[in-house]
């Protein structure tokens, strides 16, 4: 019996260990502020015109670790094919394109990366969201820490609660299946369209929706990697968003 309690509290005392944090975040742009995991941020971003939030990622162990970032793209302000809201990073020295979603670097002990996270608004300003998330490589379960920055919250939300989003499609980059997400005040006539890089018109499904929030999955079935326009139109209501599909 003793053994049998020796064990136990060996194992529950490992598992201690093991969620200890090996990093925090702080919001650089805010005095260093401690960052909590899921905080959100809002940024208000005129059309034509971009902004950037820098966070500070701190190595609080005595051995030096991998660092994981991640990007995550929620939903993107889209005006054409041509015109949409774009996000970028920036760590340390290095800068990465839109395109770019993951990095990992090497934290020395008591170390700070510097995060500058891009924003650059479509011509006319729209809801625009993505999340970054940060992990140790040596254990991605680990206490990991997700920001979310949130632009233009309010704009174009005509009727709808604005404690609410319009549109959400997740996840993104997509592999297998993709979701909208979307909150209707009543019974709607919904239509979907998805046209590719090139602007041509790929699917098209038509409708009707639930009081309340929806969701709907679709499959990346026969279609290929690339990037994506979908259009989501909710009666006189039109929402506009960008779709990566990387099986």
């Amino acid at each position: 019996m003793k053994n049998l309690y020796f064990l136990v509290l060996l194992f529950c005392s490992r598992s201690l260990i093991s969620q200890t944090a090996t990093f925090s975040v702080s919001d650089a742009s805010n005095a260093n502020a401690p960052v909590t995991n899921n905080q959100v941020f809002l940024h208000s971003v005129t059309g034509g015109n971009s902004s950037s939030h820098n966070f500070s990622i701190t190595n609080i162990t005595v051995a030096t670790q991998s660092i994981i970032v991640r990007k995550y793209v929620q939903f993107v302000n889209t005006i054409s094919v041509s015109d949409y809201a774009e996000m970028a990073f920036a760590y340390d020295v290095y800068s990465f394109p839109p395109n770019i979603t993951s990095w990992t670097a090497s934290v020395s002990a008591g170390g700070v990366l510097a995060l500058q996270a891009f924003f650059m608004e479509a011509s006319i300003a729209g809801l625009s969201e993505v999340h970054f998330k940060f992990m140790n490589a040596a254990d991605t379960t680990n206490n990991p820490i997700t920001l979310k920055l949130r632009y233009n919250i309010f704009a174009g939300l005509s009727s709808y609660k604005k404690d609410e989003f319009v549109v959400q499609v997740f996840p993104n980059p997509s592999t297998e299946k993709f979701q909208i997400s979307y909150f209707d005040q009543g019974l709607s006539h919904v239509s979907y369209k998805l046209v590719n890089a090139e602007g041509q018109l790929v699917r098209e499904e038509k409708f009707r929706s639930e009081k309340g929030k929806n969701i709907v999955s679709f499959s990346t079935e026969n279609l290929s990697n690339g990037v994506y326009f979908i259009e989501l139109f909710i009666d006189n209501n039109c929402s506009k968003h960008q779709l990566i599909i990387n099986k």
